[in-house]
């Protein structure tokens, strides 16, 4: 501490001085003053350079420190993404069966158990979306869009998803918007829905009787206040900073009374964050509760919003008459994931044209006219992301109009899908992809009666009735007939032509490696795995997705990969075995397959 040491360096100085000065008296000699002052310079400089170096250790340790605990973060923000999107391809084909026994004949008792399921279920998927965005949020990868929006049909929509939950405890769901606020404002659509649905949706769950009101109100400047007061509960007041915490409720009873893990709010004060806005509450226990959602805002003219609207319409409409099939580019290396994306869209009025490779997508895109392309991100070659860049580029030097590309790939983290993104694709789509989702995305090229048709003329899932297969725990055959609508005989044909690929894979495996290409090697882990995937061979894909992992990037051989090959071996041999013995047991009116002996 140079303050102190420069203290304690004067101290010394007066006291030599003194010292010498009465030696000096005493015995009336010559004292030489010189080398104990230079001695306490000395060390009063060694003191500030000790400190000097002190300080430097201790800022290099603090730098190390930061470094780690932002590591960590990363690495838990990673985690999390990773295990919320693992859980997530379960969780959908729970939802779709659900949602399937509920459109079939159920008995009162039945029915009332499939409600209690997928209330649960969405209840789940609620939570792991939470979860997402609250590792987005941390990690920064949540960005926003901002646009014109009409603010007052955002308001109303909010108040109408949220009604039916308002009328069943019999509270009353107002919303009261000043004269003074702008019909048209610029700003991010969704994540201000999704903000006032947290805080709509926790005023709801909180107020056992009595209302709910959302009052808007304009401020100084383009400042708009939300304000989502209730009669609720309240909180007490010495809660009222700890509610914005991360799975953070005002105490023990609540979370026992009302259900939640306290994400909502956390969530909420984040994106009001982003948004660079600020948010406040106040609540008075056994009163209610009032949070003051402050936004900037600004006017927006209705022209762009109009000006949008044809814009998306015109480009939905040009060049294709009603009715006409759309012009589909599926870039594909994988025989059975091509038969799989034609077998799905067999109804939905496409016509389909394959791509091998990248560059194979490029030339097709060049001599042709598509509405959409299907772009698999893992291909030999110019890969999808390269295909996809110089799509792009040829936009825009031909004038060409911009065609959608939906990026199709075996990973699902949020990097894989930024990946996408930035390569210029429009979305990312995570496989195996699921028949609703190919249909998702064709509805959003075509005007509203065109995505009608192309509902109603998919013709509804077949009974999903049980089928004794040996070796069954080898294939989840529940969640691939949900990830293709329940489409039975799809998914046998599936089957056969999965049961050609998987049983030569192990030798086309060995002949790559022997032939020392690592390439060919990984992309075949890879296609195993998204085809095990595909027919619900799940043990399978996972142990395929680690040997795919053991190549690294670039791919190269690496003693990981005996162990991990050693793996695939073991979980192949029973999905082999059962796919050898699907003809002989599939005798089911619907399936079409012969049975051989």
């Amino acid at each position: 501490r140079p303050a102190r040491d420069a203290i304690e360096a004067l101290i010394g100085v007066a006291a030599v001085v003194k010292v010498g000065w009465a030696w000096a008296t005493w015995g009336q000699t010559q004292t030489h003053w010189a080398p104990p002052l230079a001695m306490l310079f000395v060390g009063a400089a060694l003191a500030l350079l000790a400190y000097q170096l002190a300080m430097v250790a201790t800022q290099r340790r603090l730098d190390y420190e930061r470094a780690v605990a932002a590591e960590a973060s990363r690495a838990k923000s990673q985690f999390l993404a990773n295990v919320s999107h693992e859980i997530r391809t379960p969780m959908n084909a729970l939802l779709g069966i659900a949602e399937l026994l509920a459109e079939t004949d159920l008995t009162p008792e039945q029915r009332k158990h499939v409600e209690v399921f997928r209330s649960s279920g969405n209840s789940l998927f609620e939570l792991i979306n939470d979860l997402l965005d609250l590792s987005k949020i941390e990690a920064g990868r949540l960005d926003l869009h901002t646009e014109p929006l009409r603010l007052r049909a955002l308001l109303e929509e909010r108040i109408t998803l949220l009604s039916p939950r308002a009328r069943e405890k019999g509270l009353a769901l107002r919303l009261d918007i000043a004269d003074d606020v702008p019909a048209v404002v610029t700003g991010d659509a969704a994540r201000l829905a999704q903000t006032l649905t947290n805080l709509l949706g926790n005023a709801i769950k909180f107020t056992p009787a009595g209302s709910v009101a959302l009052n808007v109100t304009r401020e100084a400047g383009d400042t708009l206040c939300f304000a989502v007061a209730d009669t609720g509960i309240g909180i007490a007041p010495s809660k009222l900073e700890t509610i914005f915490e991360p799975f953070t409720q005002a105490d023990g009873s609540v979370t026992r009374a009302f259900g939640g893990t306290g994400l909502g709010l956390s969530i909420t004060r984040s994106l009001v964050q982003l948004m660079n806005g600020s948010i406040s509450v106040t609540s008075t226990p056994g009163s209610g509760t009032t949070f003051w959602l402050r936004l900037p805002m600004p006017a927006a003219e209705l022209a762009q919003v109009q000006a949008a609207s044809a814009s998306a319409a015109a480009a939905a409409t040009e060049e294709r008459p009603a009715g006409a099939p759309l012009a589909v580019l599926l870039a594909e290396d994988n025989e059975v994931n091509v038969y799989l994306v034609e077998s799905m869209l067999a109804h939905a009025n496409c016509r389909i044209d394959v791509a091998a490779n990248g560059q194979s997508a490029v030339d097709q895109w060049r001599r042709t006219h598509y509405d959409v392309i299907f772009m698999d991100v893992q291909m030999p070659g110019m890969d999808g992301h390269a295909a996809t860049r110089a799509i792009r580029q040829l936009e825009a030097q031909m004038a060409r109009p911009r065609v959608p590309i939906y990026a199709l790939s075996a990973h699902a983290f949020a990097s894989d899908a930024q990946a996408s993104l930035a390569a210029g694709c429009d979305a990312h789509l995570a496989k195996p992809v699921s028949k609703a989702t190919l249909l998702t995305a064709l509805a959003t090229l075509r005007p509203a009666s065109m995505s009608a048709a192309l509902h109603t003329t998919t013709p509804p899932p077949a009974p999903m009735g049980a089928l004794p297969l040996p070796g069954a725990p080898a294939l989840d055959e529940a969640s691939a007939l949900a990830r293709m609508d329940g489409d039975r005989a799809m998914y046998e044909r599936v089957l056969q032509h999965a049961s050609v690929f998987i049983s030569d894979w192990p030798s086309s495996q060995d002949r790559a490696l022997a032939a020392g290409d690592a390439e060919q090697a990984q992309r075949l882990a890879h296609d195993l795995k998204s085809i095990a995937a595909t027919i619900g061979a799940l043990a399978l894909a996972d142990a395929a997705r680690g040997l795919e992992q053991a190549f690294g990037r670039p791919p190269q051989p690496s003693p990981r990969q005996q162990a991990a090959r050693a793996v695939v071996d073991t979980a192949i041999a029973p999905v082999i075995l059962a796919l050898t013995a699907v003809p002989a047991y599939r005798r089911h009116p619907r399936s079409g397959l012969a049975a051989s002996s």
